[in-house]
Order: structure tokens, then C-alpha cells, then sequence
């Protein structure tokens, strides 16, 4: 049962934006080695990912506005609405470490991305981090 609980747990952190994934992502490397963890949390945090969006999808700006802090939420709102360049920057975000990607997932439920656009960027973009977290602390490379 212990992977599925790790799935479970790597979707709600996503959903309830509390922990940061990457904990996740080296517990599952560490018990059950780079691919088996890979597994766990790709699978975790993509469905994590996409449940938000369609939270923020159903709840709208009210619920998101509350998640970032003062004028932020506007700002990013703004540029969002505005910018030609959300799409590559969610999508390098979400394949890059240390991006705020859970945020980003209900932000983006309130734009006017469509949720086919969003599955996709989360499905082929979310693998290369995770990656490689689980190859690196699972002791696959680098240590």
C-alpha cells in the first residue's frame, strides 16, 4: 500500500499547497528507487495538478486570490491576461525545480488557458523534474 499512499499524499500537496513536493519526491526515490518512486509522484502530482485547476476552474478568482499574497495575484493576473509567453513560462516552470508549480496550477484554473492546453503542458512537462529528483535521491547518479 505504501506507494499508493505516496501518490495519494504527493496529489494532496498539490491540492492543500502546504509541503513542498520535492519532499515527496526523495521519500519515493529513497523507498522505492528512481523508477518506482518516478512513478509515484509524476502520477501524485500530475492528478494534484490538474484537480487544482479545475478547483480554481469551479471556484474561480475568489478562492485564488486568497492563495497569493497582496498585490501579487493582481500583477500575475495582469501580466497573464496580457502576455503572449504564459504558455512557454508555465510549461518551463512546471519541468523546472523549485518553481512555485502548485500555485501555478490554480492561477492558471482562472485564465483562459483551455484544460486540454494545461493536461498537456502538465503531462510533458512535469516528468523532467521529477526525474530528476528521483535519479538524484535515489542515489541513481550523483551521489
Amino acid at each position: 500500500m505504501a506507494p499508493v499512499i505516496l501518490t495519494a499524499i504527493q496529489a494532496a500537496q498539490v491540492v492543500l499547497p502546504i509541503l513542498p513536493g520535492f519532499l515527496g519526491c526523495v521519500v519515493g526515490a529513497v523507498m522505492f528507487g528512481w523508477m518506482g518512486g518516478f512513478w509515484c509522484n509524476y502520477i501524485g502530482i500530475s492528478v494534484g495538478s490538474i484537480i487544482a485547476f479545475f478547483l480554481a476552474r469551479r471556484y474561480g478568482h475568489g478562492m485564488v486570490s486568497r492563495m497569493f499574497p497582496g498585490e501579487r495575484y493582481k500583477k500575475c493576473a495582469d501580466w497573464a491576461a496580457k502576455s503572449k509567453s504564459y504558455t512557454a513560462v508555465l510549461f518551463l516552470g512546471m519541468a523546472l525545480p523549485l518553481f512555485p508549480d502548485d500555485y501555478f496550477c490554480y492561477f492558471t484554473g482562472v485564465t483562459n488557458m483551455s484544460a486540454r492546453k494545461f493536461v498537456t503542458i502538465i503531462v510533458l512537462g512535469k516528468p523532467w523534474c521529477i526525474l530528476a529528483y528521483s535519479l538524484i535521491f535515489s542515489g541513481s547518479i550523483g551521489g
